[in-house]
């Protein structure tokens, strides 16, 4: 089946949670399924719960038997994270790691899913089920789920796409972008670490959108509290903890990111390129000329620091198409109006 984006499938999930479908959202590990989820209950304004089945026996989601001494009968005590039966008010009930769980758990969803009902428990009307897993290709610790409830989901296959996560990557948050600018350069020369899960490595760390998020976290905590950053190697202390910190985030990728970082920390090149975009030299190396390509694509909307005439220079010198069309498509998107440039008109590339 196709494989959708994170904005398609967002799209797609909105459809079914208004029409009351129960969705399966697969994909890889760390490519952000379950942030998906949250971010779609936050745009609708709806009230999440998380239930992460895989840590569920079958009798927490039929809950605990007391006795109805009564009527001589047996009856359930519904578990918390359930929504209470007959509430009014809508919202989303995500079973993550669905398919993390053992069989007999997973039979246990299903009346939950087609009849919305466990036992004497009722899901609310207004309550919509969602639920998210990893494919039994990934390796991870996963079941196949059973056809019966497989059939009861539309499933919706999750795919990453480099310029929709580094849209998100480069919007503002606070003071500063989602994501640390070293990792945004890197991998808009590097696309294929956005996720990369060799089948020989499947024991290590591996880079994945949520690893890569991760460890910008660990780059501003030490942009903020090391003496140099990214440490030379005058700082040998320093840049063994630095490794460290890729190796035990994004594994594999760690060495051509260090690589990368060595060949671009001296960023005065940018700097001098803004100040004499005709006599300053453009870059023979694929990492620097891609920093300068996202440094001027950055200031181009504002026009920061004379970016859109730099822009325009930069096009008629760079010497190979392939370079050329990305400098383009990454000033057009970020300010469509230079499209009005003879430089960046669609025929300039031909």
């Amino acid at each position: 089946m196709p494989e959708l984006t994170f904005q398609a499938a967002s799209r797609v999930l909105r459809s079914a949670i208004t029409a009351g479908v129960p969705t399966f959202i697969s994909g890889p590990p760390g490519i952000g399924k379950s942030t998906m989820v949250r971010s779609v209950a936050s745009e609708l304004g709806l009230p999440l719960r998380d239930v992460r089945v895989a840590l569920l026996d079958a009798v927490d989601l039929r809950g605990l038997p007391f006795p109805d001494s009564a009527n001589e009968r047996t009856k359930w005590l519904p578990p918390e994270f359930l929504p209470a039966k007959g509430s009014t008010g809508s919202g989303i009930l995500f079973l993550d790691e669905i398919n993390a769980a053992p069989p007999g758990v997973q039979a246990a969803c299903y009346q939950l899913v087609l009849d919305r009902r466990i036992g004497e428990y009722e899901l609310p009307d207004g309550w919509a089920i969602c639920a998210a897993g990893n494919r039994v290709s990934d390796k991870t610790v996963v079941y196949s789920m059973p056809s019966a409830l497989r059939n009861r989901f539309l499933t919706i296959e999750l795919r990453a796409d480099l310029q929709e996560w580094l849209d998100w990557a480069k919007a503002m948050a606070g003071e500063s972008s989602q994501c640390h600018p070293l990792i945004t350069d890197f991998l808009s020369f590097r696309p294929s670490l956005l996720i990369d899960l060799p089948e020989s490595l499947r024991d290590s760390p591996f880079p994945t959108p949520r690893s890569w998020t991760l460890l910008s976290r660990l780059l501003r905590a030490a942009e903020t509290a090391w003496t140099e950053f990214p440490p030379t190697l005058a700082h040998s202390g320093e840049r063994e903890l630095l490794r460290s910190m890729l190796e035990g985030t994004v594994g594999h990728a760690a060495a051509d990111f260090m690589s990368f970082i060595d060949s671009t920390a001296d960023r005065e090149f940018v700097k001098q390129f803004l100040a004499d975009p005709t006599g300053s030299d453009v870059p023979r190396d694929p990492p620097r000329r891609m920093v300068l390509i996202s440094a001027l694509a950055e200031r181009v909307r504002s026009d920061m620091d004379g970016a859109r005439m730099a822009a325009k220079c930069l096009m008629r010198r760079l010497p190979d198409k392939e370079w050329r069309e990305k400098l383009r498509s990454d000033v057009i998107k970020r300010c469509p109006e230079m499209l009005r440039e003879p430089e960046f008109r669609e025929d300039v590339l031909r």
